[in-house]
């Protein structure tokens, strides 16, 4: 750039009538004009000079803001400008040489100030934008009129006269009162092209001429540089702006002929000029490139006119297919800069290659080499190889060239290459001798490949774009031997990882860091040659993800024992507790018995010892009883809130109540399911019990819970609860766990690093739902809170369908791989019996499936059952009713549930309080074969889970809002628990009975206790003194159940429709808000195996066959079970029911009435033609035996005698 002042040494002059006039020429000629170069005209709006213009301000006042003035002006800075819009100079003239001369002699500005010049092109309708001035002669005659109209000025060097407008006036001495145009409207307005902004720094008063070069950044004036080096500077500017006008190129695509060029052109812009527009170029003549020597390398040249760009020294070109379609475009922009080497000759635009070069060995590219199998690698290179090796060459010497070419590093051994196959141009197969195994412990790191014409590059693992494509199927976690230690770790999004070994479960004695290596799939790896039992360990990533924070140690995912949620994992070594094999139960045949660890055993009355009290050892002790002298000030205290007052709380009652493990054995139960044990977010050196949250904020799915077991620094959580489950197995109960994998504890606020413990630690996001990984909702929901449906997703927004805060990604590729990793692990290493899944709705069903197959691979009679629901919206189809059908896991059947107590979020009518809801009661009893499911075993039944109120709370809560005048006394509580009890224990499908449920357990009436303390969750032993006939009654149920499998556990649907028949369909009269169905059992006697752990406690009152196998015992079925009768009344009458075969004299024997339940013996007297079930109670009848009929008939014709006109039999003249 160049400036100017009125008189070269700060001095100021008058400027009146003097003529400071500027040339301005470009690369190219103006329309009309030829150059001594012999370039054609511009053949664009670039090439009318009646459109440029020179803006001009004065440098030394304000700061205007002008878009196109930020460039360097050549000398480093960028000038400033005055704060009003600048003068805008019209053209006068095109000289011959083809610049454009300016009149700028009325500029008005400052005398001491430069002047900054920019010539700007404006399109054609510049006029409509500026005011116009008149031009006069020294007599006044006005040269041309006012107009806003563009005007052609003629001026004539040779007699100095002016030429213009239509008047034709010509004069020898012009006076130019007013030359400069002011813009009128928006600044800029119109701008096509621009130029650099030029400073102008030798302006003196008298005619003279300045020149300004396209490109450059100077103003040429005579006077200040002096006439002898004039024509050195005019040269050197030329030189700067570049003495050609056009620029060619030659662009070269892989394995393209001349044809197949057609549809490609070659998109061009000024980098410098903001103002200026794209040109689409065609390309004009093809050229046969010299590369691999064969005289095939075809390339089309574009011929680039510099002219057609406002500045032309800076021009970006881009390769493109379709035009402005844009179907395709080059894999790079390549720029072309003016001045300085050979600006001479034909460029190369090599397609992959980010500069232009002058040849074809110029050009050098890069590559990635990544393993592709356990012994081939592959080669992605930027530039096709073959255009730097001969036709012939490329199948033999590929090999020669790239065998020798493998270099260990770090001492690493050479490497043989056996053969080399050419997949496409840019990637090339290498397959090692025999013997190469590219396993995870080969060092790929230690080596690098060279190929000629191509940057070296070192042998990695492939490394995906998106996330989701890493997939490692090996073991994660850690592996130990007394030798060495293993780890590994997913974590993609990583650049460096490391596992931070401990002395100690705190602080940082033996503190020592080290750095893993990255392996396949994303996957970190280290072998610790040290023994490291006992030892404790954290993880601690590194990398260009902001959301990996600097020094955070998380726990391992993996890790299998960790000192607390925020602690550290513990290397254990070898864990060798025994744990007891799998009693043999059929899931069809299971009945369902919850609780909590610590609810169970917490009473001091319960005889626990207090080292196991609320602990996992407290339910491996045997021979507890309950004693009804116990006092525990902690914990005994009434119930705050409380309505109910049992009878045996002060030490009346049956001193021989068993109770905690002996309890579950004499109940009769084939399945515990105990509440989660995973480790969770709580504080375990808390001893008290006050909030715990049940276990439903998990934290680390691998590691038991210590706030269970006798000490948290040790692995004492591991040992207990294998001698729990061990336990229970010993007895011939199965141990489900509740897992809830579907959230964790890990905040959604990715700043709270207080609750970062370990999957957003290690590859944050990935394990979550997120509006970035799960854009798009099932339900067309906007899974964004910051962005709108139609743009794109913020990535930072957590799906929250548990209400908790997050939800467990379970489709992510290794998120699924976790839960399969987790569930296996239970089931391997602690025998673990069958996962009741929380929310197993947020669960996709896809994943169900198939962690329901592999589960079912290690022993086909685990369960997997589950919540059908979500606790708030996700973006994903929920696994709901219906989805479970013929793929091998339960859903609870909260249908069921409801019809029987009412719904828990309002009061509604019921079977059990108001005998409503019939028709649901009836799907439930058929096993929902007709609502969701494709067999019963896919229903899980039940009236009372921890969630939501026992049922006696329920019962009490709707008596408390019912607007009806109905009395329920505490006997019609029992009574109504009875009746449900008898509904789920006889239904088709899986029953499930939470523990305290057959005491008529009691919350004080809270509606969701998982975070009451022991006095609302705790189970009362004293309950079950004071409600004996109760849990009798509901051990009556499960033993009654347990004996007829074919009765009351049926897996065949079709069967099912065939031998359950309603009264309806028997053409029977049902009681009102009443239902009586029967059941076709077995058609003869017959044999049933029976092992000898079932019958813990039981009376199952069937004959005992001599026939004994293998510790257990085959019972006989009687004939009498070859039909039964279930009849439910909830009504609060007692109401007559009819009984079938009345015309043939049936006989019936109960086995269950309101007060007792049997598996065959009669709990009263035979019955025929009908039969009385008292109110709020039902009642079970079996076919009579040869031998029950004689002796009813002999009792009934004993019992005539005394009343001559009676009968015994029926009269079938009364309906019945």
């Amino acid at each position: 750039m160049a400036s100017w002042n009125s008189n070269g040494n700060g001095v100021s002059s008058s400027r009146e009538h003097s003529m400071m006039l500027i040339a301005y020429a470009r690369a190219g000629p103006f329309h009309g004009a030829q150059t001594r170069f012999g370039d054609e005209p511009v053949h664009s709006e670039l090439g009318d000079w009646t459109r440029w213009c020179l803006r001009m301000w004065d440098s030394a006042h304000g700061n205007h803001e002008q878009k196109n003035d930020k460039m360097s002006n050549g000398h480093g800075y960028c000038p400033h400008v005055n704060k009003g819009p600048p003068y805008v100079v019209r053209p006068l003239l095109l000289q011959e040489d083809g610049s454009v001369l300016y009149d700028t002699s009325a500029a008005e500005f400052h005398e001491h100030a430069e002047i900054c010049v920019q010539p700007v092109c404006y399109d054609s309708d510049m006029s409509a934008r500026v005011k116009g001035k008149a031009y006069t002669n020294g007599f006044g005659s006005e040269l041309y009129a006012r107009s806003n109209g563009v005007h052609h000025h003629m001026y004539n060097k040779t007699n100095g006269v002016a030429n213009g407008g239509s008047n034709g006036v010509v004069s020898k001495h012009v006076n130019v009162a007013e030359v400069t145009l002011v813009m009128s409207g928006k600044e800029g307005a119109g701008v096509v092209a621009s130029d650099h902004v030029k400073i102008w720094r030798g302006r003196r008063s008298g005619a003279h001429m300045a020149y300004a070069m396209q490109g450059c950044g100077d103003v040429i004036e005579p006077h200040v540089i002096g006439k002898d080096r004039m024509d050195d500077a005019v040269f050197s500017a030329r030189e700067k702006m570049g003495t050609r006008r056009f620029v060619e190129v030659a662009y070269l695509r892989c394995d393209l002929a001349v044809a197949q060029y057609r549809y490609w052109d070659l998109w061009t812009w000024d980098k410098e000029d903001l103002n200026g527009k794209g040109v689409g170029l065609s390309w004009g003549s093809s050229v046969e490139l010299e590369g691999n020597g064969s005289g095939s390398l075809t390339a089309v040249v574009f011929r680039i006119d510099r002219a057609m760009f406002g500045r032309g020294d800076s021009i970006q070109m881009l390769a493109r297919n379709g035009g402005d379609a844009w179907h395709l475009k080059g894999a790079n922009t390549v720029g072309w800069r003016s001045g300085g080497g050979d600006r001479h000759g034909r460029w190369l635009l090599l397609e992959g290659h980010d500069k232009l070069v002058r040849n074809v060995y110029d050009a050098f590219g890069s590559m990635k080499i990544t393993v592709s199998s356990v012994n081939t690698v592959l080669v992605k290179t930027t530039l096709p190889c073959k255009w730097f090796s001969k036709q012939h060459e490329r199948h033999s010497a590929k090999f020669h060239t790239v065998r020798s070419k493998w270099t260990g590093q770090d001492g690493g051994a050479p490497l043989d290459v056996a053969w080399v196959n050419e997949l496409d141009p840019w990637r090339l197969e290498l397959r090692c001798v025999d013997g190469t195994v590219f396993d995870e412990d080969f060092p790929v790191e230690k080596y690098a490949l060279s190929i000629p014409n191509m940057h070296d590059a070192v042998l990695s693992w492939p490394e995906f774009d998106h996330v989701d494509a890493y997939y490692y199927d090996g073991k994660l976690g850690w592996e130990y031997s007394r030798h060495s230690t293993t780890f590994r770790v997913f974590a993609p999004s990583a650049s460096v990882m490391n596992v931070v070994i401990y002395n100690s479960a705190d602080g940082d004695w033996g503190r020592h860091q080290y750095r893993m290596r990255r392996i396949m799939q994303g996957v970190w790896k280290i072998v610790i040659q040290k023994d490291l039992a006992g030892k404790y360990y954290k993880l601690l990533a590194e990398g260009d993800d902001k959301r990996l924070y600097p020094g955070v140690e998380v726990i391992d995912p993996y890790s299998r024992c960790n000192t607390a949620h925020n602690g550290r994992g513990l290397i254990y070594g070898h864990e060798n507790t025994h744990v007891s094999d799998r009693p043999h139960v059929r899931p069809e045949h299971a009945i369902v018995y919850e609780l909590h660890v610590r609810d169970a055993t917490i009473d001091g009355a319960g005889g626990v010892a207090d080292d196991g009290r609320g602990k996992y050892v407290g339910l491996t002790q045997r021979g507890t009883r309950y004693d009804p002298f116990h006092h525990d000030g902690h914990v005994a205290g009434q119930l705050g809130g409380s309505r109910m007052m049992w009878n045996g709380e002060s030490g009346s009652g049956p001193t021989d109540i068993t109770t905690a493990l002996d309890h579950i054995v004499e109940m009769g139960v084939t399945h515990v399911q105990i509440m989660p044990v995973q480790d969770f977010d709580n504080e375990e050196w808390c001893h008290g019990g006050d909030r715990y949250w049940w276990g439903y904020m998990p934290v680390h799915f691998n590691s038991p819970d210590g706030w269970y077991a006798s000490a948290t620094h040790t692995a004492a959580r591991v040992s207990e609860l294998k001698r729990l489950i061990s336990a229970l197995h010993d007895v011939g109960v199965r141990v489900i766990m509740d897992v809830v994998y579907n959230h964790t504890a890990e905040d959604s606020n990715e700043y709270n690093l207080d609750a970062r413990f370990s999957f957003n630690g290690v590859e944050p996001r990935y394990y979550y739902r997120t509006c970035g990984n799960t854009p798009v909702s099932i339900n067309n929901d906007n899974t964004c809170a910051f962005r709108g449906m139609n743009e794109p997703r913020c990535g930072a927004c957590y799906s929250n369908g548990s209400g908790c805060g997050n939800e467990f990604r379970s489709e992510a590729p290794m998120g699924r791989k976790f839960l399969l990793d987790s569930l296996l692990f239970w089931v391997n290493e602690y025998k673990v019996d069958g996962f009741r899944f929380d929310l197993l709705g947020l669960i996709d069903t896809p994943t169900v499936e198939y962690l329901t197959y592999k589960i079912k691979e290690v022993d086909p009679n685990i369960m997997i059952y589950g919540e059908p629901w979500t606790g708030g919206p996700t973006p994903i189809a929920i696994t709901d009713k219906g989805t479970q059908r013929g793929k091998g896991f339960s859903l609870f059947n909260n249908t069921l549930r409801d019809a029987l107590r009412g719904s828990p979020f309002g009061v509604e009518e019921n079977f059990l309080m108001d005998g409503g809801c019939i028709d649901h009661i009836k799907r439930g009893i058929l096993g929902s074969i007709d609502e969701f499911t494709d067999t019963p075993f896919e229903t899980i039944n039940y009236i009372e889970c921890h969630d939501n109120r026992t049922l006696y709370d329920q019962f009490r809560e709707y008596v408390h809002h019912r607007s009806d005048d109905i009395v329920y006394s505490e006997s019609d509580f029992e009574r109504m628990s009875r009746l449900g009890a008898l509904v789920v224990l006889t239904s088709q499908g899986v029953p499930f009975i939470q523990m305290g449920q057959e005491m008529l357990r009691t919350k004080g009436g809270v509606e969701n206790s998982y975070c009451s303390p022991d006095s609302v969750n705790m189970v009362r032993w004293g309950w079950k003194a004071a409600r004996m006939p109760l849990v009798r009654y509901y051990r009556g149920l499960i033993a009654l159940r347990r004996a007829h499998p074919k009765l009351f556990g049926m897996t065949d649907p079709g069967l099912i429709r065939y031998r359950v028949s309603f009264y309806e369909h028997l053409s029977l009269p049902t009681p009102h808000r009443c239902i009586a169905y029967t059941i076709l059992g077995y058609d003869s006697h017959s044999y049933r195996y029976e092992p000898s752990s079932a019958g813990f406690g039981l009376e199952t009152g069937l004959r005992q066959s001599p026939h004994n196998c293998g510790g257990g015992h085959y019972l006989e079925t009687e004939h009498a079970w070859r039909e039964v009768v279930v009849l439910l009344n909830p009504t609060p009458t007692g109401q007559d029911f009819a009984l079938p075969g009345a015309n043939e004299d049936r006989v019936w024997v109960p086995v269950v009435s309101e007060w007792r339940a049997s598996t065959g013996e009669p709990v009263g007297a035979p019955v025929t033609c009908f039969v009385n079930v008292p109110g709020r109670s039902g009642m079970i009848l079996r076919t009579a035996t040869l031998q029950d009929a004689a002796d009813w008939k002999r009792d009934a014709l004993i019992a005539s005698w005394s009343d001559p006109f009676s009968s015994p039999f029926c009269t079938h003249d009364n309906g019945f």
